[in-house]
């Protein structure tokens, strides 16, 4: 029995979905989260217009199980992809094959499926595709390499924006691991080349949203304008490593240029954790943000270790074990994470779609959820209005932040019921202790 865990994301996706499957043409505003905001701030098209399409194909098929599907078939995509890049950058046969082996065994894939909304994993095939592209335009000059890239960075931000960042650094990255005479050249055409995929992006995410994206919590909990001199202090504080993998690369002579790609890939990202991790170590959903960047860094790396650590002719022996090991490592987290407690979990989201649907005189009314049914009961309860969402980072409303703060963090029933009033809620769905919820995020639960 297979069955999403409380923390996965992935069902506030299929909502989104549902909702332009059902309303299209007119899905400029979704009135579900945040006090309504538009459509186009909470997702982009590519991902809805695809999984729509091949539900009117195929509509036997649920929109949930195509859209699982087409996560794990870009999962397969990327290890193929990771191979072609590697071989781009200089590895071997054998080499390359067992880094598309190690990417698709290695278990941060899984995890964050269980805590993230798929998107990551879909965007990752662009990502790839596109260094792979940079790399090529690097090697040949030739400008319809650009245009690939740009096409496929378009692409990435119509899927997932947070796998824009991955892929400009190793756009940025394979860049300075060339030619240093080509630099300030190859630099102006990395300006433009991104500039030129925000731009176009913003076709469907208008001007405007940037400039939401930019003043609402998005990174580590903090708006993104005011995060930006405290990375500036950390920076500083970790050039040591920087100078540090300075010294390794001329101590043991990393002229591979996919190592030299491989270990700043996984400093760089590895840094980011870091900031994340400092700024809220319990938030642990938030830091573990990058694990799919880190799982495709040690893709690149182990092979190259095993290559310096074990005789050629056991190589193969080692790399077969690693592969079982890691298949059973999988199977046990898959186990763990959504076969487990199936049973006990779909029980649990049943209960709670009952009880927001006992009282049917409360009919479209909007209701402050708690927990984990924030992310998955609107996919069950179609129409359903609340207050809170799945992309704080994108909510246009000025005070329903304000308010939703009050309402679980406050300590004044008087506040309560006004803030109620202003948001226009009628019920509160409450976890209290004795609640099996993944999440109690309710401070003040006598209230």
């Amino acid at each position: 029995m297979f069955e999403l865990p409380l923390t996965s994301l992935v069902p506030s996706v299929i909502e989104l979905i549902s909702f332009g499957e059902k309303n299209w043409p007119h899905i400029w505003w979704f009135p579900h989260w945040y006090l309504g905001l538009p459509y186009r701030f909470l997702i982009g098209p590519i991902v809805p217009l695809l999984v729509v399409a091949m539900h009117s194909i195929s509509p036997h098929i649920s929109i949930n199980h195509i859209y699982i599907g087409l996560v794990v078939v870009s999962h397969i995509l990327s290890g193929l992809l990771i191979i072609l890049f590697t071989r781009e950058l200089g590895a071997g046969k054998r080499g390359s094959l067992f880094s598309g082996i190690f990417y698709l065994g290695l278990p941060f894939s899984l995890i964050l499926f269980s805590i993230g909304n798929g998107l990551y994993q879909i965007a990752t095939v662009m990502v790839i595709a596109g260094w792979w592209s940079w790399e090529r335009y690097i090697k040949s000059e030739k400008l319809r390499w650009v245009y690939g890239a740009v096409t496929l960075g378009v692409v990435v931000l119509f899927i997932n924006l947070s796998s824009f960042l991955s892929f400009s650094i190793g756009l940025m990255l394979l860049i300075l691991l060339s030619d240093k005479n080509k630099w300030f050249d190859k630099f102006v055409v990395l300006s433009l080349t991104l500039a030129t995929s925000v731009f176009l992006a913003s076709s469907w995410y208008t001007p405007r949203f940037w400039l939401v994206l930019l003043s609402n919590p998005s990174f580590a909990g903090q708006p993104l304008i005011r995060i930006t001199s405290w990375i500036i202090q950390i920076v500083l504080v970790l050039i040591p490593l920087v100078v540090g993998i300075w010294v390794v690369q001329k101590r043991y002579r990393l002229s591979s240029k996919l190592i030299r790609f491989t270990v700043i890939f996984l400093a760089s990202f590895g840094f980011l954790t870091l900031i994340r991790f400092l700024s809220d170590i319990d938030f642990w959903i938030d830091w573990s943000g990058y694990g799919l960047e880190l799982q495709i860094g040690l893709a690149l790396l182990l092979p190259v270790l095993l290559s310096y650590l074990v005789k050629l002719r056991r190589w193969s022996f080692i790399v077969i074990g690693l592969s079982l090991t890691l298949c059973l490592v999988n199977i046990g987290i898959f186990w763990n994470l959504f076969s487990k407690n199936a049973a006990e979990i779909k029980t649990y989201k049943k209960e709670i779609q009952d009880l927001i649907n006992i009282d049917d005189h409360w009919g479209n009314q909007r209701i402050f959820l708690s927990g984990s049914p924030v992310f998955w009961l609107g996919s069950r309860v179609p129409g359903l209005l609340q207050v809170r969402g799945n992309r704080d980072e994108a909510a246009t409303h000025k005070t329903w932040a304000m308010g939703a703060y009050e309402i679980r963090e406050g300590q004044d029933n008087d506040l309560l019921l006004a803030w109620m009033k202003i948001l226009g809620v009628s019920r509160l769905l409450l976890h209290t202790s004795e609640s099996r919820d993944f999440f109690h995020d309710f401070k003040n639960v006598d209230r």
